[in-house]
């Protein structure tokens, strides 16, 4: 059989069809993982989000606050937050992608950025307005 190349880095390095399959195969596992687990909580009487966000309540623990009673929130806050957490994690990847062969400090801006891009889309995603406010400073 032949087997075709796909481009993965700016490098030069290609990708076998071979591994792409591979890809797909474990691609494939994790969309059957999360119908299994979504078909399970379902079962449960638990909503995804309502695992998600005790999978997560360390994080969130720290942005909410059961004492604190008067923020200001707006919906642009989450908005942005979202948007900025995407930007962060599109500029990991950018980094991630561009580190040459060999160079492990260009990993702390990857850590740094990729780090506050999933910790902006896990509290602007499933935290909740004064978890949202709090991060923003709003009391």
């Amino acid at each position: 059989h032949k087997m075709t190349s796909f481009p993965l880095r700016h490098d030069g390095w290609r990708c076998s069809g071979e591994v792409h399959s591979h890809i797909v195969t474990v691609l494939m596992y994790c969309e059957e993982w999360t119908a299994t687990l979504c078909v399970s909580l379902r079962m449960l009487g638990i909503s995804m989000r309502q695992f998600l966000r005790t999978l997560f309540s360390p994080l969130l623990n720290l942005v909410e606050d059961q004492q604190q009673q008067t923020y200001v929130y707006k919906r642009s806050h989450r908005t942005i937050l979202i948007i900025m957490s995407i930007m962060f994690l599109s500029l990991a990847s950018f980094v991630f992608y561009m580190i040459p062969a060999g160079r492990y400090d260009y990993l702390l801006p990857v850590l740094v950025f990729g780090g506050a891009g999933v910790f902006g889309l896990i509290v602007g995603t499933l935290g909740t307005d004064q978890g949202v406010a709090r991060l923003w400073r709003s009391q």
